[in-house]
């Protein structure tokens, strides 16, 4: 039975600085703050809580988001050279690349999962 969040509960998941494993193909996965912006136009991510307002920041606009996984399913995650647990993974899928994340726990997982399907959901009614 999977856990029911609010909205609430969702949007502050999303729009506070978080830190993930961050994984690159054929690398080692990073440690990396990752937020969205609060008009939720925006994913960033960068290595430190200070860098994500800055041109530091590397980020990816949410009109690209097409999909979000859970699990290690993308081409990143085959060859990044840490096998994180399955349970612990989550990729947003973006038009021209992939942000593949590990979490802390299951729990912490499920949730962000459910936080950016919830901001998929808002982006494919604002398209609509």
């Amino acid at each position: 039975k999977k856990a029911k969040f609010s909205e609430h509960q969702l949007v502050s998941k999303l729009i506070c600085p978080s830190v993930f494993l961050k994984h690159v193909g054929k690398g080692r996965p990073h440690k990396r703050f990752l937020l969205c912006s609060r008009d939720f136009k925006e994913v960033r991510w960068a290595a430190t809580p200070g860098k994500l307002n800055t041109m530091g920041a590397k980020s990816a606009k949410v009109c690209d988001l097409k999909n979000v996984r859970r699990g290690r399913q993308t081409d990143v995650f085959r060859t990044s050279y840490q096998k994180g647990a399955d349970s612990l993974c989550f990729s947003l899928v973006f038009a021209n690349r992939t942000v593949d994340l590990q979490c802390i726990s299951q729990a912490e997982r499920d949730v962000f999962f459910q936080a950016f399907m919830w901001l998929l959901d808002k982006e494919e009614e604002r398209r609509s």
